[in-house]
């Protein structure tokens, strides 16, 4: 998926992100940062600024709040 311009400052590669839809809960992850060893980190953005769910991001080192919606996730 091709980024808008204004997004893709968030994100590594403006194709490397994971969009997750669902009835209730909407959310975007923006890497920003992948390296060896399954290491990454990345800009979490949750439509309804509920805190991470998504077993593989749980399993993360640090999830940080930044504001209301976004989180700064490494893993």
């Amino acid at each position: 998926m091709q980024l808008p311009k204004e997004w893709q400052r968030f994100s590594l590669m403006s194709d490397h992100l994971d969009i997750t839809c669902d009835e209730i809960k909407t959310q975007a992850l923006f890497y920003t940062r992948w390296g060896f060893f399954s290491y990454w980190e990345a800009l979490l953005y949750r439509a309804d600024g509920s805190y991470p769910d998504d077993p593989l991001i749980l399993r993360s080192y640090k999830i940080t709040r930044l504001d209301d919606n976004w989180f700064y996730i490494i893993h």
